[in-house]
């Protein structure tokens, strides 16, 4: 008989050891499971991270473009540098940049370039509202589209041809250009790709529009001044003039 006690003293080895094995697995599977876990956090992270890192480098990018436009008095002067940077940051195919003139009610649209072609400037009507930029004007709100050619109807009951050269982009980004609480103008932000934009991209355009907005004042500014130097330098003409005959 004690050859079987030995044998299911063994066995009762085996199932213990078995038991400690199992429980040792289990171990490593939670502590891989943690350790999994903990992976894909830092994962998460450091995505956080790069986005984090992305939105400054825009930012200090914005920032320094901004600077650029306002110290420029003409807007042609910087126009290939804005739409070189606004794409590397996003894809701005294509670039408007309307001012209101009150006088003749329309928006005058100085700056247009679509996949690096620039076009000459043209003005749409204000009354009639068949522009995006047009609504925007009159609204004093964003345009903000994803799949244009779908949803263009929440602004427009009709699309003009006019804009994009008869081309409906498929992403579409139209924001205000304050001064002084008054729209001075509308920045035009397109691309023909579907899903383009986020919300993200739309902070930056409306930052970069804060930017060109303070630039026109500047601009209008050093014109008034300018004029108003010009009407001086002619009145003291005319004393001296006067001063000669009498």
């Amino acid at each position: 008989g004690s050859g079987y006690v030995g044998r299911e003293g063994d066995s009762g080895k085996i199932a213990s050891n078995v038991n400690t094995v199992l429980s040792q697995l289990r171990e490593k599977n939670e502590r891989l499971r943690v350790l999994e876990s903990s992976a894909e956090n830092l994962q998460g992270y450091r995505s956080q991270a790069n986005e984090l890192k992305l939105s400054y480098d825009n930012l200090l990018v914005v920032s320094e473009l901004g600077q650029q436009i306002i110290s420029s008095l003409k807007l042609d002067d910087i126009a290939s540098r804005l739409y070189e940077t606004l794409n590397t940051m996003m894809d701005a195919t294509m670039l408007e940049v309307g001012i209101v003139e009150d006088t003749t009610e329309t928006l005058h649209i100085s700056l247009s370039i679509d996949r690096n072609v620039t076009r000459p400037p043209y003005s749409v009507p204000l009354r009639v509202q068949s522009t995006f930029s047009g609504w925007v004007v009159n609204h004093g709100k964003e345009v903000f589209l994803n799949d244009a050619a779908k949803n263009y109807t929440r602004y427009l009951s009709e699309f003009d041809s006019t804009f994009a050269n008869g081309q409906l982009p498929q992403s579409i980004m139209c924001v205000p250009m304050f001064t002084k609480d008054t729209i001075a103008g509308v920045l035009t932000v397109a691309s023909h790709r579907p899903n383009a934009y986020t919300n993200y991209q739309l902070d930056m355009g409306k930052s970069l529009a804060l930017y060109v907005a303070v630039a026109l004042d500047n601009a209008n500014e050093y014109h008034k001044l300018d004029n108003e130097l010009k009407d001086i330098k002619n009145s003291e003409r005319q004393l001296i003039q006067y001063k000669h005959i009498t």
